[in-house]
């Protein structure tokens, strides 16, 4: 073999480990989602005109009749084969001032059918900046599939910022 086919051979076996991986752990990093992901869940949109604000902040709630609305965050699951759940899961809040309300959430691991297999609850401060932090208690997910979730209970005024995870 030439000089010039053992530089091609090298440079192949290094295309192929960078396009598979190898050596690197693909998953090291955080994923950061605005909280302007989150989706009105309740009430239904028809009976009160959904009552949250989607800006670049996050989403808020600025419901007419000053109660609680209910939102599902989405969950981008990018490591199938993990069965360890989420190394790692904060959720950012902020009460603007001239409010005070907290927000309650529901992190979940969920099987491929729809079954809690981990639901933890947090709430935030009821002023100011805060984060609820899970931390790695998220700590079962389905081989393969299954899904993440979360449910917030966002409290007038509030705002569901930022949320923060990652996967092993």
């Amino acid at each position: 073999m030439n000089v010039t086919a053992k530089k091609l051979s090298g440079c192949s076996i290094l295309t192929v480990a960078l396009l598979l991986g190898l050596g690197t752990s693909a998953n090291a990093g955080s994923n950061i989602l605005s909280g302007n992901v989150c989706q009105t869940f309740y009430p239904p949109e028809t009976s009160d005109g959904q009552g949250v604000y989607h800006s670049g902040s996050g989403v808020q709630n600025i419901s007419s009749d000053g109660g609680v609305r209910l939102v599902m965050c989405p969950i981008f699951r990018d490591n199938t084969g993990n069965t360890n759940g989420m190394s790692n899961l904060t959720v950012r809040t902020t009460v603007p001032s001239g409010f005070s309300a907290s927000t309650s959430c529901i992190a979940m691991s969920l099987t491929r059918y729809g079954s809690i297999k981990v639901g933890i609850w947090k709430t935030s401060a009821s002023t100011g900046s805060s984060g609820m932090a899970w931390g790695n208690t998220i700590n079962k997910s389905d081989n393969g599939s299954g899904a993440y979730d979360i449910q917030c209970n966002v409290g007038y005024g509030a705002i569901l910022n930022s949320i923060e995870y990652s996967e092993p």
